[in-house]
């Protein structure tokens, strides 16, 4: 008689042998030095970057994916017989299909329903379950589906919990709080702007683009001034998402505050301009 425990211990056995040989590639991906693109930066500073694309899913979510499975297993909240249901525009869904499928996880993305066919057809083919959503509301729409479905079985979508995470500088290892970053945001217009996220940055010193960026940020009519301004208006030019670089220092209290002009309508911009705004720009 073979009991139910041994069936799920032989499908353990089975699924990790089969997700080890999978998971060993991911992040093993090649280091490449690009020599063009470091044209015109001081010597000695090169650019490396690493080919995410050649992970076992296409993409660098295949990282997270693999962190969050492996952390639920660990922590209980995921075992033989549970399903892995989760709300993504793409890559990120496919990543946890190809790890269901390597594990022996169902998994069940909820997608935006213009999300391309080529995506759901690669879902499909690691046999997770698609439930497309309102095209209009992008992920946030595929997020409130998700949390929907989660409720009707009684669960709850999991959250990784804040805690701490390591990170190197160049002290060395230290330290760092989830949450706990070294400059605050505060929405004081959430109409206008219902979200603006930031990030800060060490060691970066500030000098002059290279010569293709300056090229083709003076082709689409802008004015080059220094590697941090260009970057950010290059990817504002090639993404249609505005950024803004602050120098940390000059903040006030460390916080950037997300409001309405009001009273305070002058200012100068960085060609050294002043404008006017209007008190409810």
């Amino acid at each position: 008689m073979i009991t139910e425990e041994e069936v799920q211990f032989a499908f353990q056995r089975q699924s990790r042998w089969r997700a080890r040989n999978l998971e060993s590639q991911i992040g093993n991906t090649p280091l490449l030095r690009l020599r063009r693109v470091a044209r015109g930066l001081p010597l000695g500073v090169e650019v490396f970057v690493k080919a995410e694309h050649l992970n076992p899913g296409g993409s660098v979510k295949d990282r997270a994916a693999l962190s969050i499975i492996v952390d639920g297993e660990r922590s209980g909240h995921l075992y033989p017989g549970k399903v892995i249901l989760d709300a993504t525009s793409g890559n990120t869904g496919i990543a946890y299909a190809m790890l269901g499928a390597a594990r022996g996880y169902p998994v069940t993305i909820c997608l935006p329903a213009n999300a391309s066919i080529e995506r759901k057809r690669i879902l499909q083919l690691y046999g997770a379950d698609i439930i497309e959503t309102d095209r209009t509301q992008g992920s946030d729409g595929a997020q409130s589906i998700a949390r929907e479905v989660a409720a009707l079985f009684g669960q709850k979508l999991k959250r990784r919990p804040a805690g701490t995470r390591k990170r190197k500088t160049e002290s060395g290892l230290v330290q760092e709080r989830q949450g706990g970053a070294p400059v605050t945001v505060e929405l004081m217009a959430p109409d206008l702007c219902p979200r603006y996220a930031a990030l800060a940055m060490t060691g970066i010193r500030i000098g002059i683009s290279p010569l293709w960026l300056r090229r083709r940020l003076a082709l689409c009519g802008m004015r080059p001034l220094n590697n941090v301004v260009d970057v950010t208006n290059y990817v504002m030019l090639e993404l249609g998402q505005p950024l803004h670089a602050f120098d940390l220092a000059k903040l006030e209290g460390a916080k950037i505050v997300i409001r309405r002009a009001g009273e305070d309508r002058d200012f100068v911009t960085l060609d050294q301009t002043s404008r006017r705004l209007e008190p409810d720009d």
